[in-house]
């Protein structure tokens, strides 16, 4: 149905407006929605789902039944099922790892063969927009995490999702990751007495592929899937890596390989630490996966807690080493009461660095020392003389980049500015290093994970007066 059908029942619940189409589904369209009021305006998500969805469909089934009311009731046993999604949401919508479901209406159809089924839901950003500038392992661990706290909510109401992939999980305003779409879930009750195939292959356990018996258990199968593949560059397990395409047929050997419990090989961008816990949710075993969603999540926790950690160890670990080199520093210092006193040639090598690093300065002269005085990797520069530089060249880049949308020919420009300041920065970010006592050689670290944090902290630490670099001037 297109956009302006369903604007027939404009103002829904007396206040909505329909604004844009933001998908569609085998079942329906989401709409964004707008009201406004007293407060200004608020927009919401609507699911709009017509059955049947054409006259050819009726057509058929009044071949095939034979009689008007039996397609009547057809038709109306199929809304009733697609109303068990709304109870299910009612019930989870205080979770916030759940897209919260508001309020639904169902319109029958003039003809009394059909409805259309509008539901309002919170308005969410769909996952492959979330990601669609690259995927990070920390947000692939943390919608695990998230989406582990919802399944753990729907398993006190013995509700299995089967159809865990990322066309339903969503990401709110605040970062967190939401599961959504419960048309296809069914109590825990139902699957042992109903062998059905509901879900989408890509992501499905063995188990519920086979029609066999199934649990909980396949909505871990599946979030692990979905892990898996998000850090495998979108693609399922035994398909070659980009660039190098698939043909049909692969697709079709590599499905059945897992089905068939042959071992998964690890993803191609997970660390091995997270891919050991994507690998056990991904168990062709049930019973060798996670027992429940809380013992994933805290196998996920776990990692994401290391990870905190890293910055801090890497932290203490430079501090250590810097006592160590003080520590052999100071055996060549005279030591009168509780004063270090230096020989008379570190003295006038520490003057010639304060005088280069601690005095006042112009914003001009410390500018034209970025050009001139900070090429030979020497000496040392005072932290707020660091972050001036660090503020001018930003300012112009800017200045330039905005320019350049104007006059394109500025790129160039731009181009040569960021060439030309390569060098004189790294040498800047060296003497700032040797300010804090500490070796340019860290900036190695910029190749690391969280190099760039460390760096970071060392950078806004406070100028240490006596330390090797001080007194050397060099590296």
């Amino acid at each position: 149905m297109e956009e302006s059908y369903y604007k027939k029942y404009e103002p829904i619940d007396g206040k909505w407006y329909i604004k844009e189409l933001l998908g569609e589904g085998s079942y329906g369209k989401v709409f964004r929605i707008e009201r406004e009021d007293i407060s200004g305006k608020k927009s919401a998500a609507l699911k709009a789902i017509t059955i049947p969805q054409s006259k050819t469909e009726i057509s058929t089934m009044r071949e095939s039944l034979c009689d008007e009311q039996s397609v009547k009731e057809y038709y109306k046993d199929i809304a009733g099922k697609l109303l068990n999604e709304f109870n299910l949401m009612a019930k989870l919508k205080e979770n916030s790892n759940i897209v919260s479901y508001e309020d639904h209406n169902i319109e029958p159809h003039e003809d009394g063969i059909g409805y259309d089924i509008l539901i309002r839901m919170e308005l969410l950003t769909p996952l492959s927009e979330y990601f669609e500038n690259g995927i990070d392992e920390k947000d692939v661990i943390r919608l695990g995490i998230d989406i582990c706290k919802a399944l753990e909510i729907c398993q006190q109401y013995e509700i299995v999702h089967r159809d865990i992939k990322p066309e339903n999980i969503f990401v709110s305003q605040s970062g967190s990751f939401k599961l959504g779409d419960f048309g296809v879930a069914k109590t825990m009750k139902s699957i042992e007495t109903v062998m059905t195939k509901a879900g989408t292959y890509k992501y499905m356990a063995p188990e519920l592929y086979k029609g066999e018996k199934s649990g909980a258990s396949v909505d871990i199968y599946s979030l692990g899937m979905v892990m898996y593949q998000l850090l495998n560059y979108n693609r399922e397990p035994f398909l070659p890596t980009p660039p190098e395409r698939f043909t049909f047929e692969q697709k079709e050997n590599a499905l059945m390989q897992r089905m068939k419990g042959d071992s998964l090989p690890k993803s191609y961008q997970a660390s091995e630490t997270l891919s050991e816990v994507i690998l056990k949710a991904c168990s062709f075993n049930p019973d060798e996966r996670y027992k429940s969603p809380l013992e994933m999540y805290d196998a996920l926790n776990l990692i994401q807690d290391k990870e905190k950690h890293i910055i801090e160890d890497i932290a203490n670990s430079y501090d250590n080493y810097n006592l160590i080199e003080n520590d052999e520093f100071d055996k060549n210092e005279e030591t009168v009461g509780l004063f270090d006193i230096k020989k008379e040639s570190v003295q006038q090598s520490e003057e010639k660095i304060i005088n280069k690093t601690e005095k006042t300065q112009s914003i001009i002269d410390i500018y034209k020392e970025f050009w001139t005085g900070y090429f030979d990797f020497k000496g040392c520069i005072s932290r707020i003389n660091y972050w001036k530089i660090v503020l001018i060249n930003f300012i112009i880049l800017n200045i330039v980049n905005i320019l350049s949308d104007i006059l394109p020919v500025l790129n160039i420009l731009l181009f040569i500015m960021c060439l030309a300041i390569l060098i004189p920065n790294i040498a800047l970010t060296t003497c700032r290093l040797h300010d804090v006592g500490k070796s340019g050689h860290w900036q190695w670290l910029y190749l690391t994970l969280f190099g760039n944090i460390a760096i970071f902290v060392f950078l806004c630490q406070k100028s240490q007066t006596n330390n090797k670099y001080r007194n050397k001037g060099a590296e």
